[in-house]
């Protein structure tokens, strides 16, 4: 067999088990803000709904998230900016704290 047909071969081999993976990939969560191992915490308005709120209200880019007590603190860069914007983690109320 020549180099070509093996290459050929063992694509056709390999591409089921590359679709299976890339299916594996797309039902994992794509919230680059939680540790892998680490539980999302127990609330109503849950870690993505806060961030996607946030960019809705704002625009910019989203750096880092947490839950302090029951707020969550979306600190995001708008054009250069960093801001804190905070989403009520019960109701989703999104509110900036007075600077």
């Amino acid at each position: 067999m020549k180099a070509y047909q093996l290459l050929l071969l063992g694509y056709l081999l390999l591409s089921p088990l590359q679709l299976v993976m890339a299916a594996n990939q797309e039902n994992q969560p794509q919230n680059n803000f939680i540790p892998s191992g680490q539980e999302e915490p127990q609330t109503r308005i849950s870690r993505r709904e806060a961030s996607d709120t946030a960019r809705a209200s704002y625009g910019g880019k989203v750096l880092s998230i947490r839950l302090d007590r029951q707020v969550w603190r979306v600190r995001m860069d708008l054009d250069g900016t960093v801001i804190d914007v905070l989403v009520d983690s019960d109701t989703g109320a999104v509110s900036r704290p007075s600077e």
